[in-house]
C-alpha cells in the first residue's frame, strides 16, 4: 500500500470541495444567492427591492455588509409595516415536485407579528401564467427565524409545488415583524 504526502492529500480534498460547491451552485434557482454582488443603488444584484423612500416610511433599513470574507444581507425593521425587502422569480424546472428552500441566517431582538407568517425568513408564492394572483406555498413550512436573538444557523425546508405551477416568486418575509435579521445565503433547489 502506496502512503501519501500530507500536500497531496490536501490538495485533492480541495479539489472535491471545489467540485462539491460548483455542483452546488449549478443547482440553485437563486442569483446572487451570497448576497456577494450590490446593483447599482446598493441593494443585492438580482434581488427587487422597495424604492428607499418606501423602505424609509417603513421604518426599514437594508444593506449588504460583511464580517471578514463572509458577505450577508441586513434587514433592520422598527415597524411591522411590509416594504419589499428582496424578492426573485425563478423559472421552477419541468417535473419539479417539491423545492428545498434553505438560508443562513441570524436574528437580533427579533419579535414576531401577530399572523402565523410574520416572522423573518424567506418565502415561497407560486406564480400561474395568465393569472396576477399568486398561491403562498405552504407557509407554515417556510424557514424562518425564532424570536429573540441567535447567531448564525442554518434552516431548511421542503415545499410542494403549487400544482400547474411554473415559476415562483422567493423573497425575503416583510410583514410584521420588527428586529434585525441577516441573510447569508438562499439556495432554492428541485428535489430530487
Amino acid at each position: 500500500m502506496k502512503i501519501r504526502s500530507l500536500p497531496t492529500i490536501l490538495a485533492a480534498l480541495a479539489l472535491a470541495t471545489a467540485s462539491a460547491q460548483a455542483i452546488e451552485a449549478e443547482n440553485n434557482l437563486i442569483t446572487n444567492p451570497k448576497f456577494e454582488t450590490a446593483d447599482s443603488d446598493g441593494h443585492p444584484e438580482g434581488w427587487h427591492v422597495s424604492h428607499p423612500n418606501y423602505l424609509k416610511q417603513c421604518q426599514t433599513t437594508v444593506e449588504m455588509t460583511a464580517e471578514g470574507e463572509t458577505p450577508f444581507y441586513r434587514v433592520t425593521k422598527a415597524a411591522g409595516s411590509g416594504p419589499g425587502l428582496g424578492w426573485q422569480e425563478i423559472q421552477i424546472p419541468e417535473g419539479t415536485t417539491a423545492l428545498r428552500v434553505a438560508v443562513k441566517m441570524r436574528g437580533q431582538n427579533i419579535v414576531r407579528g401577530a399572523e402565523g407568517w410574520a416572522y423573518p425568513g424567506v418565502s415561497v408564492t407560486y406564480l400561474f401564467d395568465g393569472s396576477d394572483q399568486g398561491k403562498p406555498g405552504s407557509w407554515d413550512k417556510w424557514p424562518v427565524l425564532p424570536t429573540g436573538s441567535s447567531d448564525w444557523q442554518d434552516y431548511e425546508a421542503i415545499i410542494p409545488v403549487a400544482e400547474g405551477a411554473k415559476r415562483a416568486s422567493v423573497g425575503i418575509i416583510s410583514q410584521g415583524w420588527t428586529g434585525t435579521a441577516d441573510f447569508a445565503e438562499v439556495v432554492v433547489e428541485k428535489v430530487e
